[in-house]
Order: C-alpha cells, then structure tokens, then sequence
C-alpha cells in the first residue's frame, strides 16, 4: 500500500482508533493542558514537555483520553503515550505504580511524589512485586483489583501509574512518533499499525476492567 502522508493520521490513525472503539475520537492538532501533565505526578519536568494526537471518549463508566507527550525544542523527542481514566470518585490520598527496575536507582521504602510523602506498600502479592512497586499515602483496596493487576502484569512495556483524585493517569514509555507518517518510505508500516492497536487497546482494556470492577462494588 502507497502511504499518502498528508492523510496518514486522518485516514489511518483515525480509523485504528475507531477500530478499537467507536466511541473514541481523534484530533491530531488538539494540544493538550500541560496541568494534566503536573496533576499525574509522572514527569518532572512538565513545563518542557508538549503533547498532541488527542484522542478521547467514553466507554463503560470511564472516560478515557489519551495523547503522544514529547519533549519541546528544536525537534521534538517521543517521551511516551500518556493516558488518563476519570472515573470520578472521591478517595483521598494519593497511590502511585512504577517499574520495579527503578529500586535501582532510589532504594527507598518512602518518596516524595509532587510535595506528598508516600510509603512502600507491601500487597503480599509476589508475581506483581516483582515487577511493580507501589508507593501511596493512602492505599485503598479496590485501586488494585484481581482483574487490573493481571492487565498489568501480561502488557509487555514498561508502565508508570499514579491515582491522583478519582483519576487513574498512566504513561507508557516510547521513544518514537508513533502517530507520524514514516519519513523515509512510501509504504505503510503494518508493524507500526499493529503497535499503536496494541497501545491503545490495552488502554481500553484496562479503563473497562477498572471501571466494572467498581461498577460491581458499587463504587461508582
């Protein structure tokens, strides 16, 4: 298949997304407010960072966003696909997921995540803690379903989450432009199309089995 580069993202990427849901819609140009960004907790550095390929809606008692986060200057660098689930509760406190792989480099049982202290949680769960740690102020049972902790566990990348009030924000990092056009070749990538299904469609995935979960315990 040739690749019409003008249209990728209008014939291509929109209907990826409306393949994995026909209640997400997609708006490339959208720029997203960089308070989402600060309110997660999971960059820094927020205020060099940009994002855009705005995807949005509403499934089973969630809704859902989703946008490619880069690094602003002279050219811009992939910093990750950044989601957030609102399912408007109202626990306090904040709970925050990070790759085991980052013990390497604070070995602390407490952090401090935007200004809050947050403690090491122990959730005698072996499979999971090898891959996970769980920091939080204010751990509530039901942010760590059976369901949602078994997404987690079969996604293949590597995964930051923060559960900030009532939203489950969660970036995952990739180091490329996943929404552009290929520059260096005229012919589609089906590779790159199967990945961005993947991304996405585990973001849904992951928004329904959390919002059914609390849909059946009468949370929301």
């Amino acid at each position: 298949m040739k690749l019409n580069k003008i249209n990728f993202k209008k014939d291509i990427i929109s209907s990826i997304v409306t393949f994995v849901d026909d209640k997400l819609s997609f708006e490339p140009e959208k720029q997203i407010p960089l308070e989402e960004l600060k309110a997660s907790g999971l960059w820094k550095k927020y205020r060099q960072l940009g994002g855009e390929d705005y995807i949005q809606g509403t499934l089973e008692h969630t809704e859902m966003k989703c946008f490619q986060v880069y690094t602003q200057g002279s050219k811009k660098t992939s910093e990750g696909l950044f989601f957030i689930f609102n399912f408007n509760l109202s626990f306090k406190g904040v709970t925050v997921v990070l790759p085991r792989r980052w013990w390497q480099f604070f070995r602390k049982e407490s952090l401090t995540w935007g200004g809050t202290e947050l403690n090491l949680i122990d959730l005698a769960d072996s499979e999971f803690e090898q891959k996970y740690l769980v920091y939080s102020n204010n751990m509530i049972d039901y942010v760590f379903s059976t369901g949602f902790k078994q997404c987690l566990l079969i996604f293949p990348h590597r995964l930051s989450l923060s559960f900030v009030n009532g939203k489950l924000y969660m970036a995952i990092a990739i180091q490329k432009d996943l929404f552009e056009a290929p520059s260096t070749s005229n012919v589609l990538n089906f590779e790159r199309l199967q990945e961005i299904f993947e991304y996405l469609y585990f973001g849904k995935v992951l928004g329904e089995e959390f919002g059914l979960y609390l849909k059946n315990n009468f949370l929301i």
